[in-house]
This record gives C-alpha cells, structure tokens and sequence, in this order.
C-alpha cells in the first residue's frame, strides 16, 4: 500500500469532508484520455497535505505510485455522501472488506480528532494480518479513545494471534456478539460488491431497518 501526498497549487481551496473521495487523473501524455481514478481522501479538512492510499494493482494506480516530486495530477471533486452524522449521537458500524475501510479511517481520525461523543464500531475483514491497512494507526486510537472499538477479522489465516478477534468471514452472529443489541444502530458497509451485499442482507434479515444501512461498493 502507498501513501501518496499532494499539495493543492493555483489558490484554489479544495473543501471536503472526512469520508468523501476525487477522481485523480495524471496529466502525462500516456494517460491523456484516461478518465481517472476515484480514491478515497484519507486527510482531514484542514491538513496540510490531501492524502490518499493506493494499492498498486494495474496500470494506472502504478504509474499514480511511480509520481515523483513535482508531478502534477488533476484532482476533481469531492464526491460522495458516505460518512456519519456528526450530530446523531446514534452508536454507527463500519463493515469494512480490505481497502473499503479508507473511509472510515477517514471518518475515525475525523471523529477522534473532535472528539465527537459517539460510539464507533469497525468490523474489518482481510485475508491475512499483513493486508490489514492502517493496523497500527487504527489500534493506536482504540488504546486512547473508549468510544472506538475494534474488531479484526481474518478469512484465510489460522495463525492465532493476540490482536486478531476473529477468524472466519464477518457474519451476524459475529456482529451481534460483539454488538450486542443489532437496533437503534447506523450501518455503514464498504468493500468488494459481493462483500457489501453479503452484509446488507445479513443485517437486512436480522431485522436491521434499510434506511440504517448505508453501502458503497467498488468492482
């Protein structure tokens, strides 16, 4: 995973909010007609850098990783409504499958930062503890912030391990037990699209109203 930053040029002032995501494009030749990419804004308003975090997996998001210093990008947006209530004191839950959790790390630094009094729950699913991204940021608000709770779950691994909570793919039961009561609760999933269906469904059948699930997939 690359962490890439960007400074903003030309006095423009590029406002969003913690969760939202732009299409970046790179202006190069080879990628003149290229639509661009969407990638989650990891930042928060206000911070010298807007940052995101990429997975260097094709064509594109290698050559967004081999930018070198001075390389510009044109960035449009923000876009997006998939973020929490800063006002709704509601506890709200993240489903997370690997990359889907950068907006709610998003959200979570956002939400620490003020110190909004709001339970947080992520439920993060990945392959094997080395696919967990931010492992250590995210643990790290946990220690010093009670309303945020983590639970790590891993699908491929059966290496026992004294940070890892669960094994298995992320289900209701294993919501509910570390939930408790499944209502009066904001659902938010983020992921592979068959991820994000599995959980809507799951939490559809248990009862969970649909106006309090929110779903952002990727392809």
């Amino acid at each position: 995973m690359f962490v890439l930053e960007f400074i903003q040029t030309g006095g423009i002032n590029f406002d969003y909010k913690a969760g939202q995501f732009a299409i970046f494009k790179i202006l190069k030749e080879n990628f003149a007609g290229s639509p661009g990419k969407a990638y989650t804004i990891i930042s928060l308003p206000g911070d010298d850098f807007l940052v995101i975090a990429v997975k260097k997996v094709g064509v594109f998001s290698g050559a967004l990783c081999g930018l070198e210093i001075g390389d510009k990008v044109a960035i449009a947006g923000p876009y997006g409504n998939f973020y929490p209530s800063e006002s709704d004191k509601k506890d709200t839950v993240f489903l997370a499958g690997g990359i889907g959790a950068m907006p709610f790390y998003a959200a979570i630094k956002n939400f620490y930062k003020k110190r909004i009094n709001k339970r947080l729950f992520l439920f993060y699913s990945n392959r094997n503890e080395e696919d967990i991204i931010f492992k250590e940021e995210l643990a790290e608000i946990s220690g010093r912030w009670e309303n945020l709770k983590i639970v790590n779950a891993l699908t491929r691994s059966q290496n026992r391990c004294a940070d890892i909570d669960e094994y298995g793919r992320i289900n209701i039961e294993m919501i509910r037990k570390h939930l408790g009561d499944l209502g009066d609760k904001d659902y938010f999933i983020c992921g592979p699209s068959s991820f994000v269906m599995d959980m809507k469904e799951q939490l559809k059948k248990a009862g969970v109203a649909a106006d309090s699930i929110k779903i952002e997939a990727f392809y």
